[in-house]
């Protein structure tokens, strides 16, 4: 999680057009600042500040003289900044939002009323976007991790049971990483998908930088993109890696066999559609010649590891990797 907190009265923003000189960022820039930090959760965009949505908010309308932003607005811009998939709850209390939290890696922005919580918490006078980038439960209770650009310093973790039900008239949820990043104690997977291209080759070389990192953290410095399991970039190498990375279980093979994840009290095998798998759900397909070819789910695509070719006729969806016609078998394991 990025630690960077943006205030709308930095000097360095907060006169700036929000979208007048008398409507600046300072006054009424809330909703650009949450945006922008739900941007800088992002790789490539961690060293973003507002100036870097402010001129395409404004110019997109969404920045509205006295009033903030508008509601699309903040739809628009979180599809801009890479979120291909917004669910927007409008209704509190919020019991819908739980459903989509507790799938995992999700972030999002709020939009506070004028009410008092019920611990008598005050969000605002009028209305106040504040962005959330981390979530937990604990006994119970829904907890959020707060970024508040305001003067009020409403920053940290809050409880919604406590401190925020009834306050919250909408709120909007992404996943964490778009498309095609999986982050995992610090580390950014750069994973290769085809685009829907069939026979697509792999890339040569050595693998991206962040791959690499991580790869190298277990295996060595001479990790690449073409190399036997021995060597540490095959598929059921950067798995395994994935899997120790992740924190998820320190002492996962070098290489994942299916006979570990059966037995591992770290994992369960679980019978899903392309609708109802999950961000992280590894994939092993069973092909016609005995080898197992492993996968990860995540951003709605299959993602692939390093292989020496492209199965032929396959496309990255995950529609076509999880049916059962022809001669493969999927099988799909899960963290518990």
């Amino acid at each position: 999680m990025n630690k960077t907190i943006f205030k709308q009265s930095n000097s360095k923003w907060g006169s700036l057009p929000y979208p007048s000189k008398s409507s600046n960022v300072s006054s009424s820039g809330c909703g650009l600042c949450a945006c922008t930090h739900i941007a800088i959760e992002q790789p490539s965009k961690k060293n973003w500040t507002p100036k870097n949505l402010r001129k395409y908010m404004v110019d997109s309308g969404y920045a509205v003289e006295g009033q903030g932003t508008r509601w699309e607005g903040i739809t628009k811009t979180l599809k801009y900044i890479g979120h291909s998939t917004v669910v927007r709850i409008w209704d509190d209390p919020i019991t819908e939002a739980w459903k989509e939290l507790n799938k995992g890696g999700r972030i999002g922005v709020l939009l506070f009323n004028s009410n008092l919580a019920p611990d008598g918490t005050k969000w605002t006078s009028s209305g106040h976007y504040i962005a959330f980038t981390s979530y937990k439960v604990e006994d119970g209770l829904h907890w959020l991790y707060l970024k508040d650009s305001g003067g009020r310093g409403h920053d940290g973790w809050y409880c919604y049971e406590k401190s925020m039900k009834g306050c919250l008239p909408k709120l909007w949820i992404v996943r964490k990483t778009p498309a095609t990043r999986l982050a995992a104690k610090g580390y950014y997977f750069a994973w290769h998908t085809t685009k829907g291209m069939k026979n697509a080759p792999y890339p040569k070389g050595r693998a991206k930088k962040q791959y690499a990192a991580a790869l190298d953290k277990y295996f060595g410095k001479t990790r690449k993109w073409h190399a036997s399991a021995k060597v540490g970039a095959s598929c059921d190498v950067f798995i395994a890696t994935c899997i120790r990375a992740a924190g998820i279980d320190s002492k996962a093979p070098r290489g994942i066999v299916r006979s570990y994840l059966d037995k591992s009290s770290k994992f369960k095998r679980v019978s899903v559609t392309y609708k109802t798998i999950q961000d992280g759900d590894i994939i092993s397909i069973n092909w016609s010649n005995g080898n197992p070819h492993w996968c990860m789910a995540w951003g709605g695509k299959v993602l692939e590891a390093s292989l020496n070719g492209w199965y032929p006729k396959m496309t990255n969806t995950l529609k076509s990797r999880l049916s059962k016609s022809g001669k493969q078998s999927v099988v799909v394991y899960r963290a518990k």
